[in-house]
């Protein structure tokens, strides 16, 4: 075997008494270090062998030379596996070994670089506080579109928790970060978002309702890979839109444009005229919802169809009258419906 890959091999499957055997060889067998370390280092980061890594670290700088390339693949790779002592050691080597702050940069905002979106790796990069200290605002944006696109909730959680002068500003680019995690139907990311408030306020109708119109979008498309049903998605979606607040349901030309998935909804909507918006749809989701079949509902609790039973229900569960929702979830226990009931 090429004795150019023993090392990297060595380093690679975690074993420090090969490497320190292959570290001591003499002779016609020595390894030439300047070539094999740089790739032994990088096999070692990719793996989270962190104390092979210290090892090959102790080695003289006249031998272990590592290319800016060779660094920035060693942090990169480190942050894949699923051990975080890897990174710590990383982000603490100083001098010519130091990651620079544009690698920080990079790793932070390609949050997927991460094992499933893991946390520790978007906290390892904010947790610096030297010249590399992740404060620059487009920086930070661009991290939070990247976890509200892919799902990762923890790290969407924890950027938004950023304050003082990190303090992520939603707003930028039209609320793209908001816009990005209805459009990938990332619930939980959704609400995360609704839920500020003050200055932070998130404004639903951006961009055109650009949200409304992902969630009236009607498709049978299946996510293959998670087995989640998209239109279930998008119906859950339509709801958190439409409750969220008097002063955020969306211009009456938008249910125009929707109505035929947004069924019910057109009814209030188009009773409009031209008094003021949101008085008006208040009152006409008090209207829908009064005259919603009671019989119709119970049948859907009884029968166990929590979209139906959803859709129905969406205008006026804020005005719902008590003694009628606690009948339903009587029904839906009675049935053994715990999604009908988790719905009311």
């Amino acid at each position: 075997m090429n004795s150019l890959r023993l090392l990297p091999i060595a380093c690679s499957s975690g074993n420090p008494e090969l490497v320190e055997l292959l570290l001591g060889l003499g002779g016609k067998h020595k390894l030439d270090l300047r070539t094999e370390l740089p790739y032994a280092f990088l096999r070692c980061c990719e793996k989270g062998h962190v104390g092979i890594a210290r090892r090959l670290n102790s080695i003289p700088s006249s031998d272990f030379v590592l290319s800016r390339s060779i660094l920035r693949e060693s942090f990169r790779g480190a942050c894949k596996c699923e051990d975080g002592r890897i990174i710590e050691f990383l982000l603490q080597l100083d001098g010519d070994m130091r990651i620079a702050p544009c690698d920080v940069r990079d790793v932070l905002i390609n949050t997927g670089l991460g094992p499933a979106g893991d946390l520790s790796v978007a906290q390892a990069c904010l947790d610096i506080s030297d010249d590399r200290r992740m404060s620059d605002h487009e920086t930070l944006h661009q991290a939070l579109a990247q976890a509200c696109v892919l799902g990762f909730i923890p790290i969407a959680r924890r950027l938004l928790a950023l304050d003082g002068d990190r303090e992520i500003d939603v707003s930028k680019d039209d609320y793209a970060a908001f816009r990005a995690a209805c459009s990938s139907l990332h619930l939980d990311i959704v609400r995360d978002l609704l839920r500020l408030d003050g200055h932070r306020r998130v404004d639903v109708n951006a961009a055109g309702s650009e949200a409304l119109r992902t969630a009236s979008i009607y498709d049978t498309l299946d996510d293959e890979q998670s087995g989640i049903n998209m239109s279930q998605r998008r119906a859950r979606l339509l709801p958190l839109l439409l409750t969220s607040g008097a002063d955020r349901l969306p211009p009456k030309d938008i249910f125009d444009e929707c109505c035929t998935f947004l069924g019910p909804f057109a009814f209030w909507a188009n009773q409009l005229d031209n008094r003021p918006r949101a008085a008006a749809l208040l009152q006409h989701r008090r209207a829908h919802y009064a005259h919603v079949d009671a019989k119709v509902l119970r049948g859907c609790c009884a029968q166990g169809r929590p979209l139906e039973l959803q859709r129905r229900l969406v205008l006026g569960r804020l005005a719902a009258p008590p003694g009628l929702v606690d009948g339903l979830l009587e029904v839906c226990l009675e049935f053994g419906h715990t999604d009908c009931a988790t719905i009311l």
